[in-house]
């Protein structure tokens, strides 16, 4: 019964293919590339205003390397494209990138291949068998109380013209907890004077209050 399933499906799936593909654009054909299928996801990503301008810009960033990385990978026709292609081009960038751009790198060859399934070219992610880069566990070392307000000092007494306004945002990100650019998208409805408050929006809107000015992390 499976085996007359799976028969079933690939018939269906090769009839797909000759009709131009099956998925929400009728008009897709069954030799996209992975160049064009690349474009329809950095499409999607530019509509989902839930995805930050710098998720969509690192993302692009993605591609740029994978593409430098992957030499005719934009003109190849995606139903020719392999797992064990994906697996020679991971076995060579894996050594040569960051774990972390590596496997958001990864992350991207699959969100591509994956258009191309929703469009009935192919029916299967060839890079769904690529592995994941262990990340590598980064040791932060801060600066005691009484060394942060040394820092501070310094910054301070500066005399530059900036000098003052750097130590006071030095101090507001380690006393509130905020990122850089989570404090640049500070707007004064986000400060709470009477109730020592300040709602951190950052770009993606998320809300959490905290107590400002509530001492050295």
């Amino acid at each position: 019964m499976a085996q007359a399933r799976l028969a079933e499906f690939l018939k269906e799936h090769r009839q797909r293919i000759g009709n131009g593909g099956g998925g929400k654009d009728s008009g897709i054909s069954a030799k996209m590339t992975f160049g064009e299928a690349a474009t329809s996801h950095l499409r999607d990503l530019d509509n989902n205003v839930k995805i930050k301008p710098r998720t969509r810009a690192y993302y692009r960033e993605r591609l740029r390397a994978l593409e430098k990385s992957w030499p005719n990978l934009s003109t190849a026709e995606i139903r020719k494209i392999t797992a064990s292609d994906c697996k020679a081009w991971a076995g060579k960038y894996g050594k040569v990138a960051a774990p972390t751009n590596y496997n958001n790198t990864v992350a991207l060859l699959r969100h591509v291949f994956a258009v191309a399934v929703e469009a009935g070219v192919i029916y299967a992610i060839p890079a769904a068998a690529v592995k994941r880069a262990k990340l590598r566990t980064k040791e932060i070392a801060l600066p005691s109380g009484e060394k942060f307000n040394a820092m501070v000092k310094e910054m301070r007494n500066g005399h530059g013209r900036f000098s003052r306004d750097c130590a006071d945002f030095v101090e507001g990100l380690a006393y509130s907890g905020m990122r850089k650019g989570e404090a640049n998208a500070l707007e004064w409805r986000d400060l709470d004077f009477g109730a020592s408050e300040i709602v951190v929006r950052g770009e993606r809107r998320e809300q959490r209050a905290g107590k400002a000015g509530a001492g050295f992390p």
